[in-house]
C-alpha cells in the first residue's frame, strides 16, 4: 500500500465530533471527515460542492498517530449575536467579504458556547484513497505543497506551527498501516505511550486476530449537505510504551 504522510502540529487543535448541547467537544485523534474538510481546502474546494466532498470522504482512508497526545483545552465564548457591530460585512479567512445579519434567536442575552481543543499535540496521519475519492494522491500532494487557501487544523483558530505537508518523506510504501508507520520518524518531543488508530477493513489479513475489546467506533463522518455528523466507522486502536 502507498500513502500519503502528514504531520499535524500546532499551539492547537480539535478534531470535531457531534454537538451536545452547547458543548463542541473534540475527538483524541483525526478522521476522515476532518482529514476530507482539510484536503478539499487544499484543493480549493467549496463548502458547497457536497457531492465531490462526499465522493472524497467515502474514498479517504485515514491511519493516525498520537505522537503527543496533548492536553485538553476547554475554552468558554459568549457572544450576543443582536450587537450592531456583529451585523454587517466581515472577512473570510480566504480575504473574501462575507456579510452577517445576527440572530433572531439571540436578539436578547448572551449565548454560551464551550469549544474544546487538544494543547500542544502532534499526530502523524496516513492518508490513501480508493478510485471512489475522485482525485489521487499525486494530486492531493501537489494541494499540500501548494494550498489554494489557507489551512487549520479543525478550526480557523487553530493555525499549524509547521507545514503539513513531509518534504522529506511526502510519501510512504508498506506491506500495512503499522509497517507504513514504522518507516516514520516520531517527533523528537514525543511521549513515552504513542497511541495508534487504524481503519479495519474485514479482508485485510491484519487485523484478523484482533479481539472486539480493541474495535472503537468514531464520529467521522459529515452529512456535507447537512453540515452535520452523519455516522461511524470501525477502527482498531492500541498503544506502544516506548519507555
Amino acid at each position: 500500500m502507498k500513502a500519503l504522510v502528514l504531520r499535524l502540529r500546532g499551539p492547537m487543535m480539535s478534531f470535531g465530533m457531534p454537538a451536545i448541547d452547547k458543548h463542541r467537544p473534540t475527538a483524541d485523534h483525526p478522521g476522515r471527515a476532518q482529514m476530507t474538510g482539510l484536503l478539499a481546502n487544499a484543493l480549493g474546494w467549496e463548502r458547497t460542492e457536497f457531492l465531490r466532498l462526499a465522493q472524497l470522504q467515502a474514498g479517504l482512508r485515514v491511519a493516525s498517530r498520537a505522537d503527543r497526545g496533548g492536553t485538553p483545552l476547554e475554552d468558554l465564548q459568549t457572544v450576543d449575536f443582536g450587537q450592531p457591530r456583529l451585523n454587517g460585512t466581515g472577512w473570510t479567512t480566504r480575504g473574501e467579504v462575507q456579510t452577517r445579519s445576527g440572530s433572531a434567536e439571540n436578539q436578547v442575552g448572551t449565548y454560551l458556547r464551550y469549544r474544546h481543543y487538544l494543547a500542544d499535540a502532534a499526530y502523524t496521519v496516513l492518508v490513501t484513497v480508493t478510485p471512489e475519492a475522485g482525485t489521487t494522491l499525486d494530486a492531493l500532494e501537489q494541494a499540500l505543497r501548494r494550498p489554494e487557501r489557507p489551512l487549520f487544523l479543525g478550526r480557523s483558530v487553530c493555525p499549524p506551527s509547521m507545514p503539513l505537508f513531509d518534504p522529506v518523506m511526502p510519501q510512504v510504501e508498506g506491506r500495512s498501516w503499522v509497517t507504513c508507520f514504522d518507516s516514520l520518524p516520531l517527533f523528537d518531543d514525543h511521549d513515552e505511550v504513542v497511541r495508534f488508530w487504524l481503519p479495519v477493513d474485514e479482508s485485510d489479513p491484519e487485523f484478523a486476530g484482533c479481539s472486539d475489546d480493541s474495535m472503537i467506533r468514531s464520529w467521522d463522518l459529515a452529512d456535507w449537505a447537512g453540515q452535520a455528523h452523519r455516522g461511524t466507522t470501525r477502527e482498531i486502536t492500541f498503544a506502544v510504551d516506548l519507555a
